[in-house]
């Protein structure tokens, strides 16, 4: 008897509890920036919470010569009550040198986000260069004997190839099979000529393709030889990788978390 009307007392008070919670409350916060890494800065702004989520834009400035990788699951929400991990993707965020961007990131789950204060952890940020190990690729001969091959952990295939007087131009598909950070740059391949001569991609502005385990990337080729120098319709060709593939590792960035403080309140 005494456990029944012990459990009603609980049951009562839960009740009670859950009425008291205001759905109507709207939390606004102070934009703030969370912290600072040497030539990185992570920022929140806009930042929002109901009874029941936490929301804000996420601002990562790169201002260094280095490449950064957001994971913005990674990031957690802290109140006295609860930690919260970001309601995101697991998909990695690439922030190249010199450039800065934002995410809306969520926080969801219980009853407990309406706080005067509260922490961001902004954990999941790292840092690699592009400047990583080069992967030795075989040449690729044109008219080719097979359209596919492998240079490390990337797997490249030949797609369409237009070999005419005055221009070559052939695309390529390729796949990464690693858990570092693969690094394909077009502009590094060059066209190798019968008297070993070698001719620039012409899209010489193709910036680093960045690929994570089992992603893929397209790119054409396109090269202009003058037909009095040769014919490229007819002639042997090469195609020379140089530096085009690579592989570089990602360094974990220590960021501190961050107070953040209501502005506002509204109904």
């Amino acid at each position: 008897m005494k456990k029944n009307i012990l459990l009603l007392i609980v049951t009562l008070f839960s009740l009670h509890s859950s009425a008291q919670i205001n759905t109507a409350i709207t939390d606004y916060y102070y934009d703030t920036q969370i912290d600072k890494n040497k030539d990185i800065i992570v920022s929140a702004a806009n930042i929002v919470a109901k009874f029941n989520y936490a929301k804000l834009k996420f601002i990562i400035e790169n201002k260094s010569n280095n490449y950064i990788i957001f994971r913005k699951n990674k990031v957690k929400y802290k109140n006295d009550k609860v930690t919260v991990e970001a309601s995101e993707s697991n998909k990695p965020a690439v922030i190249r040198p010199y450039d800065k961007k934002s995410w809306t990131i969520n926080f969801e789950g219980n009853s407990f986000f309406i706080v005067d204060t509260f922490s961001i952890i902004p954990t999941g940020i790292s840092t690699f260069t592009v400047d990583g190990t080069v992967i030795n690729a075989p040449k690729f001969h044109l008219p080719p004997n097979k359209n596919q091959f492998n240079a490390g952990d990337f797997v490249i295939t030949m797609g369409k190839l237009k070999k005419e007087t005055g221009k070559v131009a052939v695309s390529f598909k390729c796949t990464y099979n690693s858990d570092n950070i693969g690094i394909v740059s077009p502009s590094d391949v060059v066209l190798v000529l019968p008297d070993k001569s070698e001719w620039a991609n012409v899209k010489s502005n193709i910036k680093p393709k960045i690929l994570f385990k089992g992603d893929a990337v397209s790119f054409t080729l396109i090269y202009e030889v003058p037909g009095k120098i040769v014919d490229t319709q007819f002639a042997e060709l090469d195609i020379d990788w140089k530096k085009c593939f690579r592989v570089s590792k990602e360094k974990q960035i220590h960021l501190n978390k961050k107070t953040i403080y209501i502005k506002i309140s509204k109904k």
